[in-house]
Order: C-alpha cells, then sequence, then structure tokens
C-alpha cells in the first residue's frame, strides 16, 4: 500500500514539470531551453543515490532510505514552491531527482527480491496513474488560481506522509527480509551438490575452449551489454522528450490553451498505461522482440506525423500515436533481457538499464531541449524521428550481438 501510494508520488513529480514550464519560463523569464537545466540537475540527483542502491540499502536498510527518501522528496517540493529564481529550482530539482533514485531503485529491489509478483506489477501500474494525474493536477492549478506552485505546496504534506508511512510497515518488510534470507539459506544446502556440478561443467567448457574463442566471446559479450544499456537509455529519452515538451510544443505551435495543452500531455502519459495493460489481458502475450519492432513502427509513424502536420488536432493525435508506440518498449527490452545475456548476468544488466533509463533518459530529454533552443520548437517532430529510429536500429542489432549460448552460465 505505502509502495504504490509512493510510486504515484513518483509519477506526479516527474510528469508535473513539462507542464508547468511554459508558465514557470515566462515567470523568470527563462528561454524554453533552460528546462534542461533542471532535466540534467535531477539526472545527477538520481545517479547519486540509485548507482550505490545496493551499499545504502546493506548499510542503513530499506525503511529508513525510502522514509529519508519521501521526507527530501517533500523538502524538496518546499524549495520548488518557495523557488525566487531558476538556480533555486535547479537545486529542488538535484534533490527531486535523489529522493526519486532512492525510492525507484530502493523498492524495486525489496519488491522484486522479497515480493509477489502481483505487488511489482501494482507499484509500476500506481507510477502510470500518478504520471496521468500529474499533467492534470498542474493544469487545474495554472487554469484555477494561476500558479504553478501549489501542485507542488500540496504534495510536501503528500511526501511527509509518505515517509512516515514507512515506519508503519517495517515489521513487514523486516518479516519479508528474514523470510527470505531463510528460504535462500534452504535453498543453498538443498542446491549445493548442484551448483558443484554447474560450476565443474562451466570449468571444463571454459578449458575445453579455445582462448581466442574466449576473448571473442568476452568481446562480443561487452558489446552486446553496451548496446542494450545504450537502447534502453535512448528509448527512455524519448519518452521523457516527448512528455516533457509536449505542452510546450502546443502551446508554442498549434496556440492550444493551457487547459487542452495540459490534458493532452496527460493523454500521452495515460496512453501508456492503457497499452501496457491491455498487452497484458490476453492470455498468449505477443513475442516480446516483433513486439519492439512493431512499437516503434508505430511510434515512428506518429512522430512522422508530429513533423508534418501543425494543427491542434494532428498534433496531439500524433502524441498519442507516438505514446501507444513507445509504450510497450521498454517492459519488453527488459523482458529479453534473460533470454540473451542469460539468468545471473542479466540480473546486472537490467540493473545498468534501469539506471541509463532513469538519469540518462533525463539527460537527452535535456539535449533535446538545447536542440528545441537552438532550432525552434518544429525540430520537435524530426528530433522524435532520429530518436525512435536509433531505438529501432539498436534492438535490432542488439538481437545480432546477443552472445552466444556457449558463453551463458550452463543450466
Amino acid at each position: 500500500m505505502v509502495g504504490g501510494y509512493g510510486f504515484l508520488l513518483l509519477g506526479l513529480t516527474d510528469s508535473m514539470l513539462g507542464v508547468a514550464w511554459p508558465t514557470i519560463r515566462q515567470a523568470f523569464g527563462e528561454p524554453l531551453s533552460a528546462l534542461s537545466l533542471l532535466l540534467v540537475a535531477s539526472a545527477l540527483g538520481y545517479l547519486t543515490t540509485a548507482v550505490p542502491n545496493g551499499y545504502l540499502l546493506n548499510r542503513f536498510g530499506a525503511v529508513s532510505i525510502l522514509a529519508v527518501a519521501s521526507l527530501t522528496a517533500g523538502f524538496a517540493c518546499a524549495l520548488v514552491a518557495a523557488a525566487p529564481d531558476l538556480w533555486l529550482l535547479a537545486s529542488a530539482a538535484l534533490l527531486l531527482g535523489a529522493a526519486s533514485g532512492s525510492v525507484d531503485a530502493g523498492l524495486n529491489t525489496v519488491v522484486a527480491n522479497g515480493g509477489p509478483l502481483r505487488l511489482l506489477n501494482a507499484i509500476h501500474g500506481a507510477y502510470g496513474v500518478g504520471t496521468v494525474a500529474g499533467p492534470i493536477l498542474m493544469t487545474l492549478a495554472i487554469v484555477s488560481v494561476g500558479s504553478w506552485r501549489l501542485p507542488y505546496a500540496m504534495l510536501i504534506g503528500a511526501e511527509v506522509l509518505c515517509g512516515l508511512g514507512w515506519w508503519t510497515v517495517r515489521g513487514s518488510i523486516h518479516a519479508v527480509r528474514s523470510g527470505r534470507a531463510l528460504r535462500a539459506g534452504n535453498a543453498l544446502r538443498d542446491c549445493s551438490a548442484q551448483d558443484s556440478a554447474k560450476r565443474g561443467r562451466a570449468v571444463q567448457a571454459s578449458a575445453e575452449r579455445p582462448a581466442d574463442s574466449l576473448g571473442q566471446q568476452t568481446t562480443h559479450l561487452r558489446v552486446g551489454v553496451a548496446v542494450a544499456v545504450s537502447v534502453a537509455l535512448v528509448q527512455a529519452g524519448t519518452e521523457l522528450s516527448a512528455g516533457q515538451w509536449a505542452a510546450s510544443y502546443l502551446r508554442g505551435i498549434t496556440q492550444l490553451q493551457v487547459a487542452s495543452a495540459g490534458f493532452a500531455v496527460a493523454a500521452y502519459w495515460g496512453i501508456f498505461a492503457v497499452t501496457r495493460l491491455a498487452l497484458a489481458l490476453p492470455s498468449r502475450q505477443i513475442a516480446a522482440e516483433p513486439m519492439i519492432r512493431i512499437g516503434c513502427i508505430v511510434a515512428l509513424a506518429g512522430a512522422g506525423l508530429l513533423s508534418l502536420g501543425h494543427s491542434a488536432v494532428v498534433s496531439v493525435a500524433a502524441l498519442v500515436i507516438i505514446g501507444a508506440g513507445l509504450a510497450p518498449v521498454f517492459p519488453m527490452l527488459l523482458s529479453v533481457t534473460p533470454g540473451l545475456f542469460g539468468a545471473p548476468l542479466a540480473r546486472h544488466v537490467i540493473g545498468w538499464q534501469l539506471a541509463a533509463a532513469g538519469a540518462g533518459g533525463q539527460c537527452l530529454s535535456a539535449l533535446t531541449g538545447i536542440l528545441l533552443g537552438r532550432f525552434g520548437l518544429l525540430a520537435m517532430g524530426p528530433i522524435l524521428v532520429l530518436l525512435i529510429l536509433m531505438t529501432l536500429a539498436g534492438s535490432l542489432l542488439l538481437h545480432k550481438l546477443a552472445p552466444p549460448t556457449s558463453f551463458r552460465e550452463p543450466q
């Protein structure tokens, strides 16, 4: 329950800034591209807590980390609500990014290692709800009271409540970790003979392979991992670039009013949740690799439509099509990783993919903002076309670069 609430707040803070930015930059007299400074600050904050996530959890415990992260997010929201200039906003973005990194990496780790799969799906569903609610909340605040600060002020109490809530579930988290440790201990005792045999087969297979073959496979593996992480970064950057800059595009190019632009952004984020839920309903799932290609092609069509037509109706429809196409790509990229690299290595690769998506995606969105400031908002369509093509090409290359099965740990 608290985890879902925490992820809902995470979705809110991630999706509100892009909608608020046209109003913020007018109030502060900043150029369009100044949002990039806030995105980079958020990415740096995310990295400072997400990268050492494992160490922090072992050192301080999940409850302490998540509680402090929520309180830090509350303090950051207070800074945003009171910020007199862009530089204090950047400081708040840094703190908010650090809090997001702790909640995202920490809660995913706790649930994935000790909770049921339905709970993992539930917290990500809550994040989707937050990304839809964020633009709506910000839009209503700007239209009704003319303030982009009010939603952040409202989140202060919500984040503090979340921080206090973590202390109410510390006993259940401890019980889950204790039970997991007990199960792990039993599994080690029951499977020690199998593990010894597996290691023996791995050693024998390594001895039988020529040294130059091992070197080639190691290089092949490293390149494959690099491509997997890079594709995750570009795909996440594409999602964020479209979501963060959509309101600026719609208000600047199509002359949509604040309310219409805000609800259009909510529709963009909402299609992610709807599409992912729809793909989860059938009893027989579509294969992941074809779904990645189909999603990229649909998103590419939407980005092309955004490049060709600049009317409000066409632009909003294009954004929804882009969202529908991109929605399944990232989950599918993660789902094929174990099959490409083997389960033991995949645990590390998925972690690197998540880190690249969280921080690198923000940086790529910031770069998009710099380009829009340099070439104008009309460049948004071509930029998204390029990013989607890079995602598609990278996913195809990844399949070809997957390390050979002989390199993986014997089953």
